[in-house]
């Protein structure tokens, strides 16, 4: 009996994908822990609104995912989804949908799907989760573990 899902060649989180001549993939910074370290900065007296640390919802963490997969015995049209769970458990679809069509009968074939996203700094700590679904159902999960560290007085 031919399988319903394909195989999983590579599934992880990156700091930047490029997609080169040829639809060659180069993944930068490949990580599943992101340290956000949060610095106190001394008020200034200006008029000027600063935010009292870095970490907060002014930064940023921007990070991308890449699934690849190859068809193994599975043949026609399906569709490739995500969706975040934090720490908590609550889920987040997100948005895009990626359709694939494996047309050629080829074990070999494969497709590839990559994501962007962004989580405020000050995010909740702890282990979040990117669900790879293929045809709604779960096909891998890529950990993403978020760590707040403190750091020292600083000055702006």
């Amino acid at each position: 009996m031919p399988e319903t899902k394909p195989l999983v060649a590579a599934a992880f989180i990156c700091e930047k994908i490029l997609v080169e001549e040829g639809n060659i993939y180069s993944a930068i910074r490949i990580v599943d822990t992101y340290k956000v370290k949060l610095i106190k900065i001394a008020q200034l007296k200006e008029t000027v609104p600063r935010p009292t640390s870095i970490g907060d919802s002014t930064q940023l963490l921007d990070m991308s995912a890449l699934v690849i997969v190859k068809a193994g015995t599975v043949t026609g049209k399906h569709e490739m989804s995500f969706r975040v769970r934090n720490p908590e458990g609550k889920e987040t679809p997100f948005p895009d949908k990626f359709p694939v069509n494996f047309a050629m009968n080829d074990p070999a074939e494969g497709a590839n799907a990559t994501i962007r996203f962004v989580m405020p700094a000050n995010a909740n700590p702890g282990l979040y989760w990117i669900d790879v679904l293929w045809d709604g159902e779960s096909l891998t999960s890529i950990p993403l573990k978020l760590v707040r560290e403190s750091g020292s007085q600083g000055t702006a």
